[in-house]
């Protein structure tokens, strides 16, 4: 999808493109936002995705695990359900989420 995108757009424009992000600013006045926002987002997983390796990977998760560990005991996690017509939910629409206390 990112090396399609990029063509299609660089070949309307007649022009090059360093990346999608680029060619999404470019056609800012044609895009909608959300449009916008969804290319900029390809454009960073794509970027992502060519340079992770798995030990890359494994020590963001040993940081990560290390960083939650330290922190421990801080604040208690809840999981709560929310329904539509419950009064306790801020949410339009049911949905589940984590509140931190």
């Amino acid at each position: 999808l990112h090396v399609e995108l990029i063509r299609a757009l660089a070949a309307r424009s007649g022009g090059h493109f360093q990346g999608l992000r680029q060619a999404g600013r470019f056609y800012k006045d044609l895009l909608s936002t959300a449009q916008r926002r969804r290319i900029d987002s390809i454009d960073v997983a794509c970027n992502l995705m060519r340079h992770i390796t798995v030990p890359l990977s494994q020590d963001f998760l040993r940081q990560i695990l290390a960083s939650i560990e330290d922190g421990e005991g801080s604040g208690t996690c809840t999981f709560v359900t929310c329904s539509p017509t419950s009064s306790s939910c801020d949410s339009p629409r049911g949905a589940a989420r984590f509140r931190i206390d």
